[in-house]
């Protein structure tokens, strides 16, 4: 009983916040939308640099390795 209510309240709520702007409306529900994919851009990028930098990291390693058993000529 009490859930339809509050349900009524924000129904209203809802129809009369479209209605009095509906531009912030739909640019609020946009946002919503948009707010799993900026996450999901900004973790995978972060997860993208730690692995090229675990690249650089093994090939400075692998390049000074194979300089100090080089012959000297």
């Amino acid at each position: 009983m009490w859930y339809r209510i509050v349900r009524l309240f924000k129904s209203g709520g809802n129809a009369y916040l479209f209605y009095s702007n509906p531009f912030r409306y739909f640019l609020g529900a946009l946002l919503l939308l948009l707010i799993p994919y900026a996450i999901y851009i900004f973790w995978g990028s972060i997860f993208v640099l730690i692995l090229a930098g675990f690249g650089i990291y093994f090939l400075f390693k692998l390049i000074r390795s194979a300089f100090k058993k080089a012959p000297i000529s």
